[in-house]
């Protein structure tokens, strides 16, 4: 019987993929793997679409990261910019400003410095224009622009990091940057499933021990690890933070 090929590319010991090859420490780099995101995986762009509210019908999108007004200018790029197409008609056109993951700048200042990117020469021929600033901070309503945080970002992609790999290895990349979210770290449940884990997956349920304490007050996700090693495969994203395991498990 023939059996599917299957290749793992591994860097000390363990699984990497393209995020570890862009890195995650500067700003440049977490928005050029965000773009790389929107080029490679369309239900990760459509989950992005959704979070902001667009609606519109297309059949090509152009990403560019850090595209700048002249070549050599100093006047500002725009982080990511988003081009959609329809039939090579221009439907509409997202400018997006992204933060680090570990800045403190308040999307108010994100919004100040998108709105100056809206008259770039690459945004020739579309009518339709939207501005967007991601931050780290919560959100507030900013006149002239939608303002989203990473969390609401990693939320949406984590309901749909199941259509494609790339996805959840990007929710990794961006929950492992060194210093970043600290929420995040805080509030992901990690549980050693042990010889369970096969029945956990299969039955979406697990049982917590009595004795099991270390989980945080309220958690976003919950994950379970295997034997032998301990590898994570899927994040869960939890629904009822009332409760010690956030509502997945039966406590």
């Amino acid at each position: 019987m023939k059996r599917n090929f299957v290749c793992e590319f591994r860097k000390y010991d363990k699984i990497s993929t393209i995020f570890d090859l862009i890195g995650g420490d500067l700003e440049p780099k977490q928005t050029t793997a965000l773009g790389y995101l929107f080029n490679k995986s369309r239900s990760a762009l459509n989950a992005f679409l959704k979070l902001i509210g667009v609606k519109v019908t297309f059949d090509k999108c152009i990403v560019d990261c850090e595209a700048q007004c002249k070549e050599k200018d100093n006047n500002g790029r725009i982080d990511i910019l988003l081009r959609l197409y329809q039939d090579e008609h221009p439907v509409k056109a997202i400018i997006i400003e992204a933060k680090s993951v570990k800045a403190k700048t308040s999307e108010v200042a994100a919004n100040n410095q998108v709105q100056k990117y809206v008259s770039f020469p690459q945004l020739k021929g579309f009518s339709n224009k939207e501005t967007v600033t991601l931050t780290q901070d919560v959100k507030t309503l900013v006149e002239g622009s939608t303002s989203i945080t990473w969390l609401d970002l990693v939320n949406e992609l984590s309901n749909v990091q199941g259509k494609e790999p790339i996805i959840k290895d990007f929710i990794n990349y961006i929950l492992n940057i060194k210093g970043n979210m600290k929420h995040y770290e805080e509030e992901i449940v990690s549980i050693p499933a042990g010889n369970s884990y096969e029945a956990v997956v299969s039955s979406g349920i697990y049982e917590c021990p009595v004795e099991y304490k270390r989980n945080p007050q309220n958690p976003l996700f919950i994950t379970f690890r295997e034997k032998g090693g301990g590898a994570m495969k899927t994040l869960y994203k939890l629904g009822a933070p009332d409760k010690p395991c956030g509502g997945l498990c039966r406590c």
